[in-house]
């Protein structure tokens, strides 16, 4: 199969070798722990020596490498291909082709392509593009732990071909579908140079594997510098699915305070939002006498904010509560805690708008956590307490890829009730600098609150 691909990938890539070996003198042995050998084996199959890393006492934690630098002329913001013939012969050490890449004496790329256990010639890659800053790649094997490794047959090639690509594979689809979902609708895509990164990273999903795909992927979002945009690869997408989840709890601090613990919710499961929002209505309830609540947001890492603010249902009302506004100024319908198909039977719990909350915020409040605590600025008898938050206000578009990978893309600003805009992290109404102090400076405020309000 890997070879079938490749002949379709030289029908429509002009590849041309940088390199395909090394003089001996060229490699340097990285050995902090002095406990690993570079040495020259048995004859490869393209008549050269193969470069050997070995060690009988190293620990597992314990690594070696060998590598080699290339200056970088000609070839930036293009596709690379690093590969290599491994053979180790150990079922506990873990070998590992690598490169890094170096603008002046900064290391801004790093990539590794590890195995595992007793191989032959196995064929390893990896394939990237190269930041048009770039001025040094360094390139090796490493080994962790006790065995030997051994390397034949390395070779860099670089695609210089800008013709159309027509390679039907699951990886060029997915990069194709990553690439349209970002231009189209990151909050800073200007910041890509789309006519120079497109080409090459349509390139590197020919050359390489799905692994090398999902790596420009989160470079690309990186480049973003949003903090706030991610991709899962479909067996981190499933493992998401499958994830447990941490339902809102009710504490009762005195006679007539009462907290509720918001918990971030990341999954995909209608019945695990289900439960969550259910669980917030009902812990409201029970506690329905409260003159006064606590919603405490600081270990909100954020998720799905739908579900949250269903859950506070009782504390919102059916008023609004924010938009989302796309980059061209666009504002989306108004957010309400039952703004999409309900997932409880809201309406039938007590009516707690007026009641006073406190709203405790950290830094560890992040993303949906940050947007349940943006819907309730403007509201009556409210205040934000606590630190700043982590910082990521605004809103993730979601994209399922072609091979089942999941992107999402920071996509949308997020405005509160009163259309007030807001960037980076969220600032409390009451600075509170001692973390062991948020409850009881809460209290306080909302025992006179409670009083001013008439409770």
């Amino acid at each position: 199969m890997r070879k079938a691909r490749n002949c379709l990938l030289l029908s429509v890539l002009s590849l041309t070798p940088i390199l395909t070996w090394a003089h001996p003198a060229h490699w340097v042995l990285f050995d902090p722990q002095r406990q690993f050998n570079q040495s020259y084996g048995s004859v490869c199959t393209d008549q050269k020596r193969a470069l050997s890393l070995q060690s009988k006492t190293a620990k597992d934690d314990q690594y070696g490498a060998i590598e080699a630098s290339l200056p970088l002329h000609g070839i930036q913001a293009r596709a690379i291909r690093l590969s290599v013939s491994l053979t180790t012969d150990t079922e506990h050490g873990k070998a590992a082709l690598w490169l890094s890449v170096h603008e002046g004496n900064k290391q801004v790329l790093f990539r590794r392509a590890q195995v595992v256990g007793p191989i032959s010639n196995k064929p390893v890659e990896i394939a990237l593009v190269i930041p048009s800053a770039a001025t040094m790649l360094s390139y090796g094997i490493t080994l962790a732990g006790t065995g030997e490794v051994h390397a034949c047959e390395f070779r860099l090639d670089s695609a210089t071909s800008s013709a159309h690509l027509t390679d039907s594979s699951l990886p060029l689809k997915t990069m194709i579908a990553a690439i349209n979902a970002i231009h189209g609708a990151a909050l800073n895509s200007e910041l890509i140079d789309w006519p120079e990164q497109t080409n090459a990273l349509r390139q590197v999903a020919v050359m390489g594997s799905s692994t090398d795909v999902y790596a420009e992927i989160r470079r690309l979002l990186g480049d973003l510098r949003d903090g706030h945009s991610f991709v899962f690869e479909p067996s981190q997408k499933r493992a998401q699915e499958d994830h447990e989840v941490e339902v809102p709890a009710l504490e009762e601090v005195s006679p007539r305070i009462g907290v509720i613990r918001m918990p971030g919710l990341v999954t995909a499961s209608s019945l695990a939002q289900r439960a969550y929002a259910r669980a917030g209505n009902a812990a409201l309830a029970r506690f329905s006498t409260a003159s006064g609540w606590i919603v405490d947001l600081r270990q909100n890492r954020g998720g799905n904010m739908w579900p949250m603010l269903q859950a506070l249902y009782p504390l919102f009302g059916k008023g609004t509560l924010g938009y989302f506004e796309d980059r061209t100024g666009r504002r989306s319908l108004a957010w309400r805690a039952v703004d999409r198909k309900p997932l409880t039977d809201t309406e039938s719990g007590p009516d707690l708008s007026q009641i006073p909350v406190a709203v405790l915020v950290s830094h560890g409040t992040a993303s949906a956590g940050e947007a349940v605590a943006i819907a309730f600025k403007g509201r009556p008898h409210t205040r934000l307490f606590g630190q700043s938050t982590y910082g990521q206000t605004n809103a993730n578009r979601t994209f399922m890829l072609p091979d089942g990978g999941m992107l999402l893309v920071a996509s949308s600003f997020e405005l509160d009730r009163r259309g007030t805009r807001y960037r980076g992290p969220l600032q409390p109404d009451i600075l509170i600098a001692d973390p062991r102090a948020f409850p009881t400076v809460a209290i306080d405020w909302l025992q006179a609150e409670s009083q001013n309000a008439g409770q």
